[in-house]
């Protein structure tokens, strides 16, 4: 009796630390409001009105199924803002116990409490959903179910695991393809070696996971975009994302990010201190960084024209940095691990130094580089009982001259941060890690870890509190509109400059006259993602032109319209693909022959350009645009 007392107090004492956690995030980091609007409101348009999209390269979200089916589901619902609040809370509240679970595999009970708390409450490092704001979408749907799927997978529970492995790819294709390529691949290696009589079945079941995978692929052939006659070749296309979009679609770029590389850095270097080198932790990681460093390679081989034919297709489309936050967080589970909790023993502490780096870098992102290279030098130097005093000079030395250089780029980039904000906060660290030592003579380190977040935690609540610049104004952008609807909301959120309301005025004017859904000759260049939303027919161009960066046919028909309205090939080059200014500039010269010879291809029926044209209709004007139709 008196230890099912006694479960149930430990068991309240867990739900009261993650409901806390849960409240510092909805105080600090508020509402993720930008990835809202995007994903459960534009995203919403594309179903509700999807007609008006055939033809565009929106029409590739139409592939997914699971996209499909959560947006039917859920898209009605998420349009309302206490609805989406509490789904996001409640999303935040299962998704903390779940990452504590899989770092339990893996940790003690205390630290992998602790390190639960640090990449809740942190956004200054890549792990996806689990460190960002209050947010409901697929994505964030998507990472807690693999989260809950590799749980379940590390457990033996293979079946069940696998199913909530598919539900993720099936809600984010990309997300979770690339995810599962850095924990199964690692899992399957580790079952190989050292469980060899379950591998076969284990092989058996991992054919549930091929299915989603195929029926996506199938379902891909059937998007409503029309095949271009002008096919690309990958080196070509390969050449478009590298331009466009390099770090939504390059292993290497996302690698940049604050701490990635010094993180991995140091837990492979502790990994193979680990004397213990058949342990489930050990396999995975190094299978991991060995695949990071296929990818990577693969990469580097694409830069120089070596291509695999559809290997390289498929490879670039799949977008792996996708994945990384994986292995970034099994990087801080080796970190941990080789960590000391113990309050009698002397030990350097590993935590001390990730909380104090992370926290005052994630408060001025920008200059993380120098605190990653002293946090990666400075662990590596602490790591080890038996450093030589001539070891130690050739560290510091090092760390001197990272430190130098790092300031240096970083004062001729941000000249105007530079001693004001930088300093400002490196001493805030610099405090933090002083309470920490002190704090650490009369407590062990989980103890005196937990005392620096709280103080971090309360530092950021107080200046939210204080400035009412970060947390307030999102959620008073949230209920404001809680009588409008999602149209209103949109325009409510997006229509800041006067550029954005006379681009929304131009575009928005075509939907009185436009009863047949003709498409509409226009490049947006300052209402980004939300233009498409605005019209009653297709834009002919817009932001959602990125998306040919998944599929080498879909930029085989973006680079036909770019020809079709006489932007050249080296204009194409250099400005990756074509910006919305150079192609919006190449509709203002068109003249009447250059537009009626694509009118019918593209079912064009209203014309949006800057210069004047006698030879049609002028519906509307404003200080800067015309509107005609054809």
């Amino acid at each position: 009796m008196k230890l099912n007392i006694k479960s149930a107090s430990s068991k309240a004492k867990y739900v009261l630390l993650f409901s806390v956690i849960v409240f510092y995030i909805a105080i600090s980091h508020g509402v993720s409001l930008e990835e809202h609007y995007l994903y459960n409101f534009i995203e919403y348009d594309f179903y509700l009105n999807s007609d008006k999209y055939r033809g565009s390269l929106i029409s590739l979200q139409e592939a997914s199924l699971g996209t499909k089916l959560f947006t039917i589901f859920m898209g009605e619902t998420l349009q309302q803002p206490l609805y989406y609040l509490l789904l996001a809370v409640l999303l935040k509240l299962i998704t903390v116990p779940i990452v504590y679970l899989n770092l339990r595999i893996f940790l003690t009970k205390n630290k992998a409490l602790l390190l639960t708390v640090l990449v809740s409450v942190s956004i200054g490092f890549h792990l996806e959903s689990i460190s960002k704001g209050l947010l409901f979408d697929r994505k964030s749907f998507a990472i807690f179910f693999l989260l809950l799927g590799f749980y379940y997978v590390l457990n033996y529970r293979i079946i069940s695991g696998y199913l909530l492995l598919t539900l993720a790819i099936f809600l984010h294709p990309l997300a979770g393809i690339a995810s599962i390529t850095f924990f199964l691949l690692p899992f399957l290696i580790f079952s190989y070696k050292n469980s060899y009589s379950k591998f076969p079945s284990l092989m058996i079941k991992s054919t549930i996971l091929i299915v989603p995978i195929i029926i996506l692929m199938y379902a891909k052939q059937y998007y409503a975009l029309p095949i271009s006659d002008h096919l690309i070749s990958i080196n070509d296309w390969y050449d478009y994302v590298a331009r466009s979009e390099p770090d939504d679609a390059f292993m290497r770029f996302t690698l940049r990010e604050n701490f990635v590389v010094s993180l991995l850095l140091i837990a492979s270097y502790l990994n193979i201190k680990n004397p213990d080198s058949n342990s489930l932790l050990r396999v995975m990681f190094n299978v991991q960084i060995a695949i990071l460093a296929i990818i990577v390679t693969v990469e580097i081989l694409h830069s120089y024209d070596i291509f695999f034919g559809k290997i390289s297709e498929l490879f670039i489309g799949v977008q792996f940095r996708r994945g990384l936050w994986y292995a970034v967080l099994m990087s801080l589970v080796v970190i941990f691990r080789n960590s000391s909790m113990n309050s009698n023993k002397r030990s350097y502490s590993i935590i001390a130094t990730v909380l104090v780096v992370m926290f005052s870098s994630m408060l001025v992102p920008d200059y993380a580089q120098i605190g990653s290279i002293v946090f990666a030098l400075y662990v590596v130097h602490s790591s080890s009982n038996n450093f030589s005093n001539k070891r130690k000079i050739v560290f510091l030395f090092v760390i001197l001259v990272a430190i130098a250089y790092s300031m240096h780029n970083y004062r001729i980039s941000y000249p105007g941060y530079y001693l004001t904000t930088t300093f400002k906060y490196l001493i805030f660290a610099c405090l933090l890690f002083i309470i920490y030592r002190i704090v650490r003579k009369y407590r062990d380190d989980f103890f005196s870890s937990y005392i620096v977040i709280s103080l971090f935690c309360t530092a950021m609540f107080l200046n939210n509190l204080y400035k009412n610049d970060i947390v307030m104004p999102k959620y008073a952008d949230l209920f404001n509109a809680s009588d409008r609807n999602y149209h209103d909301q949109l325009k409510n959120h997006y229509l800041n400059t006067n550029a954005q309301v006379l681009e929304y005025q131009a575009i928005a004017e075509t939907s009185k006259y436009n009863k047949n859904q003709s498409a509409i000759l226009f490049s947006p260049a300052v209402l980004s993602y939300y233009s498409s939303t605005v019209p009653n027919g297709n834009l002919l161009f817009s932001r959602w032109d990125n998306t040919s960066i998944y599929s080498k046919d879909a930029y085989s028909y973006y680079y036909e319209k770019l020809k079709d309205v006489e932007i050249n090939e080296e204009t194409i080059k250099r400005s990756g693909g074509g910006g919305s200014n150079i192609i919006q500039s190449a509709i203002d010269r068109m003249d009447f022959g250059q537009i009626e010879k694509i009118k019918n291809k593209y079912n064009i029926g209203f014309i949006v350009r800057r210069m004047p044209i006698d030879a049609y209709n002028l519906i509307y004007k404003n200080d800067m645009y015309y509107v005609y139709m054809l």
